[in-house]
């Protein structure tokens, strides 16, 4: 449908995260920090007039562990 944004979800591997908390740092207002510093996701699609932000937390993790799908 034109006009309509398309949801994109935030994904972490937790296999390939290290913990290095870049994209927290990059993104608090979605990605929060557990007791060991690993990422915790909110749920649900990001929204709109985050998505950017969400691109950016992407791009400085170090590991490539974290992505935006959808």
């Amino acid at each position: 449908m034109p006009g309509r944004h398309q949801e994109r979800t935030l994904r972490v591997d937790p296999i390939k995260c290290e913990g290095h908390a870049l994209c927290i740092e990059a993104f608090p207002e979605m990605i929060t920090a557990d007791p060991w510093n690993y990422p915790v996701l909110a749920p649900g699609p990001v929204p709109p007039h985050l998505v950017r932000h969400a691109e950016h937390a992407v791009k400085v993790c170090p590991v490539l562990a974290l992505r935006l799908v959808g």
